[in-house]
């Protein structure tokens, strides 16, 4: 029986076809393509929409900003249920 070297020991198996860079890359440009659908649904007040491509987004790329912007479109979505008209901004303005 061979014993294996402790460099074969240690290594951990990745698909040969995909490095953790282009992985990251593919990643980034997920997240990005599910941020802009975000931004389109807010523009057009779809805020329902917005928070569930916001939270797509984050599962690739949590980032500060974008857990900001999640949670700016989930006041105004209960802003928006509520009837408040927004109420919840007149103090940033």
């Amino acid at each position: 029986m061979r014993t294996p070297a402790p460099a074969e020991a240690q290594r951990t198996t990745r698909p040969a076809s995909v490095t953790p860079l282009e992985n990251t890359s593919a990643r980034q440009r997920l997240a990005e393509t599910h941020i802009g659908r975000g931004d389109e649904a807010v523009a057009r007040r779809n805020y329902g929409l917005a928070v569930a491509a916001y939270t797509n987004a984050l599962e690739l790329l949590p980032t500060a900003e974008l857990y900001y912007k999640r949670a700016s479109v989930q006041r105004a979505l209960l802003g928006s249920q509520s009837g408040d008209g927004g109420a919840w901004q007149q103090g940033r303005e």
